[in-house]
This record gives structure tokens, C-alpha cells and sequence, in this order.
């Protein structure tokens, strides 16, 4: 009896709830007007605030003649066919693409002040209820920039990438897509300004494209023979880091703590580094005041010296972010930079770097301390010890709660000993 009473309590109580949610939900919603819908022809202009946009170009590829078209982003598509692997953070995604949206819009700033572009706000609608977003990074390669701003009364064509997968249409939707009820959204609630895509082209890909992409994808073997590094690694001293095809060797890793007038050679390779707003007073320490307006001294500057190594017969990528860690796993990065060979293909703002077939670059990681190197609490966040302490690179993230370097713990993350 006590059972049957308890579960006609239990049910009451969860009617109960459901009313409040309910309650709670018109409650929200009631002075919230829907989102209104305009959708505007492809020959006519849309105004989202400052910003006037029109539709410049817009085409469907098969994704083997857009790999052929845009060879910069061939990275992004490598071996086994529908793999796409994904360079932030390193993992590999199996998808069925093989239809690019690629489009084009103009960006007129009619404001008096230069405008971000809210690019990564604009959604394609395809057949009108199938939403698809762009996968930033490769974004980011087509218009080799991460951020885009206009200046005032100026225009920027900004240009969109859309991969389209087979498994969400039926088959006959899929083989003609570009005559579907198709559209971009470039302004959201409480107006969605949606612009047609009347005119799609299509693009085929011819035999040379095929033969291209074929060789791309299926013939590389190469990354089975040379494994990534595997989670929940802690490598030695002189042991490679291998992403992709490339090896990484920590070379040497360098300390200064004074005489930092000396060295002003390290802020001129990173392009207006650290150097350039500092100044270096009378005792030989950098002052700095950082951005809550505390001043800093007592700098150290940690200089690791890396060698990337390119034994394939290919050009080949690499995500490349590392964190420094000190002997007792204490993680910290201010102001990190690199500066590199010639030879590596880097964009700026990036940590994507591109190594040549058949090729070695070096590539210099800096590091710019606050330390306080007579504080006897050695678990103090910046603290890196004596010259006999090691140091530690991370390039994946462990179990911050469970991860201990001097127990050998890497709690799923890829350490590398630097010294």
C-alpha cells in the first residue's frame, strides 16, 4: 500500500513540475515577438545594420573539383575518401562530403567607423529547412584571414564554405541540390534577412580533378606507417612528437633571468613581440603593466628550439599550440609566440604550420614568465626552478584534476620534456 500511495505522490509531484515548466516558459515568452522572416531575391542587396550584403558568386562543386580549384585546402582533405580531418585539435572526423556550397558575398560598410563582419553568423538553408554551418578553419584558409573587418564606405568579398553531406538528403534531392529552395541567412532574430540562391552553378569535376582527389585520398599510406602520438603519452627528452606525417624534436630549451637588453633579438624574430611594449629598467628587469594595471618584474624567458621533421613524399600540416608546464605540472603560457624558417608556410594568427615534402624546419617557441625565483613555495603557479628542474610542452589536454608529471600521470594528454 505504502508502494502504490509513494508512486501516486511521485506522479502528482512530476504533474506538478510539468505545469511549472510550462507556466515558466509562457511566462518567458510572452513579451518575446517571434523571429520575423524576410527572404530577398540573389539579384537584390540585404542591410544588416552597417552592413549592406549582396550575393557575388555562388556554385556548387563536386569536392573534387573544388580540391583541384583551391589547392591551399587540399590539407584539409587527405587519405581514405570521406575522412576530414580536422586541424583543431587534431582528430579525425569521418563524414561523407562531396558537395562544396561555395559562395560569395560582397560586404559594403556603409557606417562612418570600421565594422567587424559577423561572417561566422551566416547559416545556408538548403531545400529551406536543412541548416549548415562552415567548418571555421578551413574559412579561415580561403580567406587567409581568421578575423575580417571593413573600413568605413568600403567593400570586402568575404567567401563562404559550406560541405554538404550525402546521408542528409534523399538520393534525388541530392543529385540537384542547386535547384532546390535554397538560401543564405546573414541577419538573425529578431529579423532573419535570408537571401535566395536562385542561380547556383554547378560544378563537375573533370577527369583531372578526379585524378587529384584520388590521389589525395586514397594513395597517401604513408600515415599508417608513421602513427600519430597517442593520448596519455608522457615522451622523453629526445623523443618526437608525430601529427600527421611530421615529427617534432624539442632541440634545446634556453633560460634567460637577466640581462635582457642583451636579447632584444628574440622579440625582433616574433614580429613586435614582448620586447617592443616593455621597458627595461636600470636594474635589468622588464616592467610591464598588464591589462588589470598590475606592474610585473622578475621576467624569465623560456626559449625552446624545435626541429619539425617532413620524411613524405607530400607537403603536410600540422596544429601546433604547445603549453609549458613546469617540473611539477603546474600549467602557465603568458605571452607566447613563435617565430620560424622562411621555409614553413604559417598564416598569421594561426597555429596551423605547413612543412614541405622531403623537408626540416626549425620553429622557436618563446615563452614570457612572471616568476618570482626566491619564492620558496615551490607550487607557485610560475615558478620553473633551477637549471636541473625539467620543463614540459603539453599538445593535448589532460584531466587538469589528475594529471601528475613527477608520478609519470598523463591523465589522456600528450606531454613532451623540453628540459
Amino acid at each position: 500500500m505504502n508502494k502504490k500511495l509513494r508512486y501516486i505522490a511521485m506522479t502528482f509531484v512530476s504533474i506538478i513540475l510539468v505545469c511549472c515548466y510550462m507556466v515558466r516558459i509562457s511566462y518567458v515568452n510572452k513579451d518575446n515577438a517571434k523571429a520575423e522572416v524576410k527572404y530577398v531575391s540573389d539579384s537584390k542587396s540585404v542591410q544588416a545594420g552597417n552592413l549592406k550584403i549582396e550575393v557575388a558568386e555562388q556554385k556548387l562543386y563536386d569536392v573534387a573539383e573544388y580540391v583541384k580549384e583551391y589547392p591551399e585546402i587540399r590539407d584539409l582533405y587527405t587519405y581514405k575518401g570521406s575522412y576530414y580531418e580536422k586541424f583543431d585539435g587534431g582528430n579525425d572526423v569521418l563524414r561523407s562530403y562531396k558537395k562544396i556550397f561555395f559562395i560569395v558575398l560582397k560586404v559594403t560598410n556603409t557606417g562612418d567607423k570600421t565594422e567587424e563582419i559577423p561572417y561566422f553568423e551566416y547559416k545556408l538553408y538548403v531545400d529551406k529547412n536543412y541548416a549548415f554551418d562552415f567548418y571555421p578553419t578551413e574559412v579561415e584558409y580561403i580567406n587567409k584571414a581568421s578575423g575580417i573587418g571593413v573600413k568605413s564606405q568600403c567593400s570586402y568579398k568575404v567567401k563562404l564554405v559550406y560541405q554538404i553531406s550525402d546521408r542528409v538528403f534523399d538520393k534525388d534531392i541530392y543529385k540537384n541540390l542547386q535547384n532546390m529552395d535554397n538560401s543564405i541567412m546573414v541577419s538573425g532574430y529578431p529579423v532573419m534577412k535570408n537571401i535566395k540562391l536562385s542561380h547556383t552553378e554547378y560544378v563537375k569535376a573533370d577527369d583531372d580533378a578526379k585524378l587529384i582527389y584520388e590521389d589525395l585520398v586514397k594513395n597517401d599510406t604513408e600515415e599508417v606507417s608513421l602513427p600519430d602520438t597517442k593520448e596519455n603519452t608522457i615522451l622523453k627528452q629526445d623523443e618526437p612528437y608525430v601529427k600527421n606525417g611530421i615529427k617534432v624534436y624539442a632541440e634545446s630549451c634556453e633560460i634567460y633571468r637577466k640581462k635582457f637588453s642583451g636579447y632584444k633579438e628574440l622579440g625582433e624574430d616574433v614580429d613586435g613581440g614582448m620586447f617592443n611594449k616593455a621597458c627595461i629598467g636600470k636594474d635589468d628587469k622588464i616592467i610591464w603593466s598588464d591589462r588589470y594595471g598590475n606592474k610585473k618584474a622578475d621576467f624569465s624567458i623560456v626559449v625552446v628550439n624545435f626541429t619539425f621533421v617532413n620524411d613524405t613524399k607530400r607537403d603536410r600540416t600540422i596544429y601546433f599550440y604547445p603549453f609549458l608546464h613546469n617540473y611539477i605540472g603546474k600549467r602557465y603560457n603568458e605571452y607566447y609566440f613563435m617565430s620560424m624558417d622562411k621555409k614553413i608556410k604559417h598564416k598569421k594568427n594561426s597555429s596551423s604550420y605547413t612543412v614541405g615534402a622531403g623537408s626540416e624546419v626549425n620553429v622557436k617557441s618563446i615563452f614570457y614568465l612572471a616568476e618570482n625565483h626566491n619564492d620558496k613555495d615551490k607550487s607557485y603557479r610560475y615558478y620553473i626552478g633551477d637549471d636541473s628542474k625539467k620543463l614540459y610542452i603539453s599538445l593535448a589536454d589532460a584531466d587538469s584534476e589528475n594529471y601528475n608529471l613527477e608520478k609519470g600521470q598523463a591523465a589522456g594528454g600528450i606531454f613532451m620534456r623540453v628540459r
